[in-house]
């Protein structure tokens, strides 16, 4: 039994599929809350969508006090919850129940509790959000060299391994490696542990294949089936009490009387007396698993009480810690939670000692029906046999199709690799390493760390991460000074449209888009053009004749030629961009002192 939980945890650690490393997903993040902490706003700029490029700011768009607070306070917590569902509620339940599935309803349920949660909760959940920002352009740019979504296919998984640890090996060094759950376990426990026969976690999320060997959800179906079996204990117990008290309220009755029926009252003490030897027949049967029962519950409830902080604990250690990976201290962190809870949650004896053979009796009774009733636990002991003797080795094999020293190989020297993996399998773009770095991380130099204003993926998820931190009018006033008549109907811009994390395209690829990529005009005024991306051609005219600036247009195109006059004035300090291969100016025409005209001709 020992082995077979040590394993299931291992895989817990080793199934991990990223789009970013944490590291990048935090130091974009990072950049995000920092432009909003200097002085209580985000500067939203207009791209050059295919040249991928800054062209100037469109306006600095104010953020809500509240979000201020919680961040200026909870900055540590904000970092944890960026880490999301690669450490929350751990990294199984989350690679397999959040990322591929449901994300958007998860987003949609994590926004709405933490709205009446307090400031350390409410930042935990933007962060949250904001690694799900970093997902939907990250796995977008690493799928278009994997040849798809995260699976075992063959090469898949390696390709991924490669090519994301190659970005990660160029993040510009983070700042600090602060990340908390401190005042938030709770809010963990509450919204993503607790899955109980009447939580929206169990009945709408935690749900579909993948998701019965999520710990929680085993553990809280282990929990409902014992206390059912409890209840039902104490309810034949009632009900036989009932019986006996009914018959001896009958009998004070039948004494109270002048001439008492006596054949009647012993009659009636004949058929106590077989039900008081029948209840304590059925007492003596069931006593020790009710007794183990209960015991039982307990434990599952210490267990889920501590695993907030140790997925935190082995999640830190693996992805977050600034020697990289500390494998030791994520293995020491999983085999304590074994010893101090897990086998007694899974039901194992705290203590068999000189128990007496009718009590093992019972209690294995009571470990078959429960396990009847949760299939995950009959798969952890069927397990156990094909993996005691080499289980690491066996789990990287059905995880990765690969053994653990060539799936760690790949992780600790990817650039060594990348030649020879990316040829392999399915993909839609196959550049040898120097030119990876050069023309799609922008890399003057292969030991260079990245600009995120120049590696699109990087910039998009910065942007998209200020936009989640401004509320639903604000986003409404940036989407009017665009020029378009789309309107944000939802909370956060983050709700309402994803579907999977692990997927390419997701703000425009569904039947609900994001209200930019409602109108792809308006995308490509914030987003770069990045690899992976299902480009959308916005119509260009052959010609335009221009006498007026348009608010919220700064990228002028025409297949033959511009013409620009009467009054198209440029002012306060805009910067426009003319493309066509012809551009004339007549009379009219004014770009002001501070303000700036490219024309690319």
């Amino acid at each position: 039994m020992k082995t077979i939980v040590i394993a299931c945890l291992l895989f817990s650690l080793t199934t991990m599929a990223y789009a970013f490393k944490p590291k990048t997903h935090v130091y974009l993040a990072e950049i995000a809350i920092e432009d909003a902490l200097d002085d209580g706003k985000v500067t939203i700029h207009y791209v050059d969508y295919e040249g991928k490029k800054i062209v100037g700011a469109i306006g600095e768009y104010p953020v809500s006090s509240e979000v201020l607070y919680a961040l200026r306070n909870h900055a540590a917590q904000y970092r944890a919850g960026v880490l999301g569902p690669d450490a929350y509620p751990d990294i199984f339940t989350g690679q397999q129940a959040i990322h591929p599935k449901y994300a958007g309803k998860w987003f949609e349920y994590l926004w709405s509790r933490a709205q009446s949660a307090d400031p350390a909760a409410k930042a935990f959940v933007l962060g949250y959000m904001t690694h799900g920002a970093g997902d939907m352009f990250g796995h977008t740019f690493i799928n278009h060299f994997s040849g798809g979504p995260f699976s075992f296919a063959e090469y898949n998984a390696v390709k991924h391994f490669v090519v994301e640890s190659c970005v990660a090996n160029r993040n510009p060094p983070l700042k600090t490696y602060n990340a908390s759950i401190a005042g938030v376990e709770d809010f963990i426990y509450q919204t993503l542990i607790n899955a109980h026969p009447d939580s929206h976690l169990r009945k709408y999320l935690l749900k579909g294949e993948g998701t019965d060997l999520s710990l929680p959800l085993y553990a809280s179906k282990t929990k409902s089936w014992l206390e059912r079996y409890i209840q039902d204990y104490s309810n034949w117990i009632q009900k036989r009490n009932e019986e006996i008290d009914g018959l001896k309220k009958k009998n004070q009755r039948e004494r109270e009387k002048i001439i008492p029926d006596i054949f009647a009252i012993t009659s009636r003490l004949a058929e106590i007396g077989v039900l008081e030897a029948d209840k304590s027949t059925f007492i003596n049967a069931r006593i020790h698993a009710v007794n183990y029962a209960r015991e039982w519950i307990k434990d599952i409830d210490r267990g889920l009480k501590v695993w907030p902080k140790v997925s935190h604990e082995i999640a830190t250690a693996l992805m977050f810690d600034p020697s990289g990976t500390n494998l030791e201290k994520a293995k020491k962190v999983a085999q304590d939670f074994l010893l101090d809870h897990y086998l007694s949650m899974i039901g194992a004896p705290d203590v068999v000692g000189d128990v007496i053979q009718e009590a093992l009796k019972q209690i294995a009774a009571l470990i078959e029906f429960i396990m009847e009733k949760v299939p995950a636990l009959k798969v952890i002991l069927a397990e156990l046999e094909k993996i005691k003797n080499d289980f690491l080795n066996y789990l990287c094999k059905k995880a990765f199709g690969m053994s653990a020293e060539e799936y760690s190989k790949y992780l600790k020297s990817p650039e060594t690799y990348f030649n020879d993996v990316i040829h392999l399998g399915q993909g839609s773009a196959r550049p040898t390493l120097g030119e990876f770095y050069k023309n799609y991380l922008h890399l003057a130099k292969s030991s260079d760390y990245f600009d995120w204003q120049k590696f699109a993926p990087a910039y998009n998820t910065v942007t998209i991460s200020k936009l989640i931190l401004l509320d639903q009018s604000t986003i409404n006033q940036l989407l009017q000074d665009l020029g378009t008549y789309r309107r944000l109907t939802t909370a956060n811009i983050m709700l309402g449209f994803i579907e999977n994390l692990d997927a390419d395209n997701q703000w425009a690829c569904c039947t609900s888009k994001m209200v930019f990529a409602q109108d792809m005009e308006f995308y490509q005024r914030i987003f770069m053009f990045q690899a992976g991306e299902t480009k959308i051609n916005v119509p260009v005219q052959d010609s335009l004749d221009l006498n007026q600036f348009f608010a919220g247009k700064f990228i002028y195109k025409a297949n033959s030629k511009i013409k620009a006059g009467g009054g198209f004035i440029i002012k306060e300090q805009k910067k426009v961009v003319f493309k066509a291969p012809e551009i004339e100016f007549t009379p009219g025409f004014e770009v002001q002192p501070g303000s700036e005209l490219s024309a690319d001709q």
